[in-house]
Parts: structure tokens; C-alpha cells; sequence
């Protein structure tokens, strides 16, 4: 199947090349090809990945909204129906774990999101309080189980989403782990673009956070380093529930993990609403 998929990538079909398999992945099969000197990744989908709610069209879309911003590798081709997505090979370092947490990286790590946050837009959204219900009826609908945390998480989830003021809709990586992250030297290139959406960007900080266990230090510098001030609020009753709550959930309810944000920042560059009186 990969040399048929090969060979229908425009400019491909004849050419000597080599693939090779590329490790992790778990909605997709990843290869890197070399063709004619130049290096690819080609990402085949898994059948697996409609019952998580992932469109490949969404995905091209956002991929490309990425590259242009300097941030995402270039797209080279999306071959259909299968929803092939062909984008070149991004010569890098791997951010490792313990690397996160420096302050250098962080605002490193900042500024690609906020490249990204300004890239455009795509006629997808993405609610993480809807995608954990989404996925807590395709698991219950397939014979599975939900965590016994489900449900206390979902109705604080409730809670939370009622809570927050609306924000203007950016575009959201939604799935920020280090293994989608590529030190170029020069920036951080974010791959894996399948998740993304319209949406909350204090989700992705948030979700930054809890994946990667984040300090209230680290926080605070990757919230400086993005809107250039903040005001870190003290931490009340509301704020030691969100983060307990989100870390202890974040498999069960991952839409708890960005309400602190939310809480933490005032800012004073790009300026966001602020909620309601009792979440200051």
C-alpha cells in the first residue's frame, strides 16, 4: 500500500526513493522518503482515527495555516480519498522533558504559539468539553468503560464552561505534547496537526501544562513570554480545585486543564475578557 500511495504523490510516480518508518504514532503511519535529494514525511491514516473525531481535510487545512506562520512543516500534497498528507522533513532535535521547563525554552515555546494563535482560521472548531463527551459516547457505544473519575470530572467540566466568558476563536493546536515538538535551531516547529481547531487558547496552554507538568513558575513564564506581562493572582479555593481537578482528570476530563489559565492571566497586550467576578 505505501509505494501506491507513493506513487500518486504529483511529480513521485517513477522516481527512485526510499521510505522508512518512522516510530510512534498511533493514528497514523509515518514515513520518511527521500525523492530526488529531498526529504518528506508522508502520514497514513489508521481507519481508527474517524472515531476520535479527526478530519483529514481539517487537518490539511490547519497544516498549511501552520507552515505559513512559520511554525508547521510545509505541506506538499494531501492525496484523497485516504487523506494522505505529504509535507517536507523538518531537520531538527527533539525537545526533550527536562528541557520544558527552562525558562529560555519556554519562551521559545511561547512564541510559536503565539504564531500560531495569529495564523488564520479554518472552517472547524474545537470545543474540548464537547470532544470529551464525544468520546465518552463512542467509548460507552463500543463496550468499554468510562474511569470511575468520569463522572465528578464532567460535571466540574460543567461547571467550569458555564463559568467562563466567551473568547475569540483562534487557531489551537489541541494535542501539545514534546513529541510533536522539533527544535530547528532557529525556532519551535510544532508537527501533527490532526486535532486541531478553532477554539480557546487557554486550552492549549492548559494542555501544554498539564501534559508536561508545569510548575506555577513555569506557568508564569510561559504566560510572560506570550502577552509580554501578566498578574499572577493569588491562589484561592477555585484555583486549587481547577489544577487538582485537572491533573488528577485530565485522561477523564481534559477541558479542566485550561480554566486556570484563564484565571491566572490579566493581560496587557493582547487582551482577553475577563470571567466572572468569583474566578478573580
Amino acid at each position: 500500500m505505501v509505494a501506491s500511495v507513493l506513487d500518486r504523490v504529483p511529480g513521485w510516480s517513477g522516481r527512485p526513493r526510499t521510505a522508512e518508518p518512522l516510530v510512534g504514532g498511533i493514528t497514523n503511519r509515518n514515513y520518511r522518503v527521500a525523492v530526488g535529494g529531498e526529504m518528506f514525511v508522508v502520514r497514513i491514516p489508521a481507519n481508527s482515527g474517524s472515531l476520535l473525531g479527526i478530519d483529514r481535510r481539517v487537518e490539511r487545512e490547519a497544516s498549511r495555516l501552520a507552515a505559513a506562520a512559520g511554525v508547521g512543516p510545509d505541506v506538499v500534497a494531501f492525496i484523497e480519498p485516504e487523506g494522505v498528507l505529504v509535507t517536507r522533513f523538518i531537520e531538527g532535535r527533539p525537545v526533550r522533558d527536562h528541557t520544558i521547563h527552562e525558562p529560555a525554552m519556554l519562551e521559545r515555546i511561547a512564541q510559536s504559539l503565539r504564531r500560531i494563535h495569529q495564523a488564520g482560521s479554518i472552517a472547524s472548531g474545537f470545543s474540548p468539553f464537547r470532544v470529551v463527551e464525544a468520546y465518552a459516547l463512542t467509548a460507552t457505544r463500543h463496550g468499554g468503560h468510562l474511569p470511575a473519575a468520569h463522572e465528578r470530572a464532567q460535571a466540574l467540566a460543567v461547571t467550569i464552561e458555564r463559568a467562563l466568558s466567551p473568547q475569540p476563536p483562534v487557531l489551537c493546536h489541541n494535542d501539545l505534547l514534546n513529541a510533536n515538538f522539533i527544535d530547528d535551531g532557529a525556532s519551535i516547529r510544532i508537527v501533527d496537526w490532526e486535532y486541531a481547531g478553532m477554539g480557546d487558547r487557554f486550552f492549549d496552554f492548559g494542555n501544554f501544562a498539564v501534559n508536561h507538568q508545569l510548575t506555577e513558575n513555569d506557568e508564569a513564564s510561559l504566560l510572560m513570554a506570550y502577552f509580554g506581562s501578566i498578574a499572577c493572582l493569588p491562589a484561592p479555593l477555585t484555583h486549587g480545585l481547577a489544577t487538582g481537578s485537572s491533573r488528577r482528570a485530565r485522561d477523564a476530563a481534559r477541558p479542566c486543564s485550561g480554566y486556570r489559565h484563564r484565571r491566572r492571566c490579566r493581560r496587557h497586550q493582547h487582551r482577553v475578557p475577563p470571567g466572572p467576578a468569583w474566578l478573580a
